[in-house]
């Protein structure tokens, strides 16, 4: 089954062109490698693909169906560790997790006790127990990009795009977010989109990802 189809794609901004006929596809359980050069559009592909930007040309399916407001949550986003807006807020771990779940908060848009108990569950799945309570703005990169990852499993998202997930991170938050990419994907068959310029470590870490690089004429493998 395709977890997410991209076909005949443009995308601009005014009148410059980013994105140009662009195609591919993830079956479910896939990792796939999105790369290219700064400034080719890899960071407005991942607009597209969430939803957040709406295309010129072409259409964005997820598990095989056009995109919408509901199955967009099959989808769950990394930003960049270090471009997060978030820790401009003085939110702590649990309450930046559980705000992913806004949807669920009801009438009055309080978070339930149990929609707390899953985001502290998740958090210390990922190793944040003791950091549950702690401001996100206090912690490292590599921290905060775990609870950035906890944030998107909230919703049990079928997919997973990671935005340069190796950005602002060090060399042990990188052999962990390894570790989880694999148990995502292993354990949980989770279909996996890593979109990044940082080829070497993907072909240390990752097993056999497909790898496709966009280019002003494209998209290839």
């Amino acid at each position: 089954m395709k977890a997410i189809e991209v076909k005949n794609l443009d995308f601009s901004y005014g009148e410059n062109k980013v994105l140009k006929d662009i195609n591919f596809t993830a079956n479910v359980g896939d990792v796939i490698v999105i790369t290219g050069e700064n400034g080719c559009g890899k960071s407005t592909l991942i607009k597209v693909m969430t939803g957040e930007n709406t295309p010129d040309r072409g259409e964005v399916n997820i598990l095989e169906e056009p995109i919408d407001n509901k199955n967009i949550k099959k989808i769950g986003y990394v930003p960049q560790s270090q471009g997060d807006n978030f820790i401009a807020f003085p939110l702590t771990s649990k309450e930046l997790v559980v705000l992913q779940a806004y949807d669920e908060f009801g009438f009055i848009k309080i978070p339930s006790r149990k929609l707390y108990k899953k985001a502290e569950e998740l958090l210390k799945t990922l190793g944040l127990e003791e950091y549950i309570n702690t401001p996100v703005s206090e912690l490292s990169g590599g921290l905060r990009q775990r609870v950035m990852i906890a944030r998107a499993l909230m919703n049990e998202p079928s997919i997973l795009i990671f935005d340069e997930p190796t950005a602002g991170v060090d060399e042990d938050s990188k052999k962990y977010l390894a570790e989880i990419l694999k148990k995502l994907n292993d354990k949980h068959g989770s279909t996996i989109i890593l979109v990044t310029h940082e080829l070497s470590w993907i072909k240390d870490n990752i097993n056999t990802p497909h790898i496709y690089k966009i280019s002003q004429g494209g998209i290839s493998c």
